[in-house]
């Protein structure tokens, strides 16, 4: 393997669709609106559930599936095989945002839980003829997050849509490396992931 498809590989785990949702919720707690108010506490005990729910036990069932020979591939590059383990993190993400809005938290920490089950039907919907970049629809969505919070709040996040904007191009770039996606599913994953996380945002 060449160095830079071991820079890409590297840049592809950096940059893992199963982080941004944690990495979205660091934004919304560090983003100077009312949310960096909410207390250390609380932020430690909604990031746990966050990390949990979205990452821990996802990566969980992936392995699961992949060692039960459900799964030719860890890294879900077959489109075929993608529908049981998106579906089985979709059930995740709806049951976290069950329990979110079940706690006393503020409407836009809803809306925001609400936007990964949305996030990941559309991508369950598309994947059915199409096969989109889900790298590229987290990084979508985390775009659509500070975008949402600077229209919501009237707040520059100048540093954090640099910064995201500057992953989404180099995660692009690695996973033509790779050689895994064509442009048009790059593109089209973080458009979607833009649009879908603007839209709930800004309507819920």
């Amino acid at each position: 393997m060449s160095i830079e498809k071991k820079i890409a590989r590297i840049i592809s785990v950096l940059f893992h669709p199963l982080l941004m949702p944690s990495v979205g919720l660091l934004i919304l707690f560090n983003s100077g609106t009312y949310l960096s108010l909410i207390s250390f506490d609380v932020k430690k005990i909604i990031l746990l559930i966050v990390i949990l729910s979205t990452l821990v036990f996802p990566v969980t069932l992936l392995l699961i599936l992949y060692f039960r020979r459900l799964l030719t591939d860890i890294h879900m590059n077959n489109r075929e095989e993608r529908f049981l383990p998106f579906l089985l993190i979709l059930i995740l993400y709806i049951l976290t945002f069950i329990f979110m809005i079940r706690l006393p938290l503020h409407s836009h920490l809803h809306a925001y839980a609400l936007t990964l089950p949305v996030l990941l039907i559309v991508l369950v919907i598309a994947n059915i003829k199409y096969k989109i970049s889900e790298h590229m629809m987290g990084l979508g969505g985390i775009v659509g997050l500070i975008i949402s919070l600077i229209i919501l709040f009237d707040i520059s996040l100048q540093g954090f849509f640099v910064i995201a904007v500057l992953a989404a191009g180099i995660t692009a770039t690695a996973r033509i490396i790779i050689g895994k996606y064509a442009l048009l599913e790059l593109y089209g994953g973080f458009v979607l992931g833009l649009v879908v996380t603007v839209a709930v945002m800004l309507i819920y």
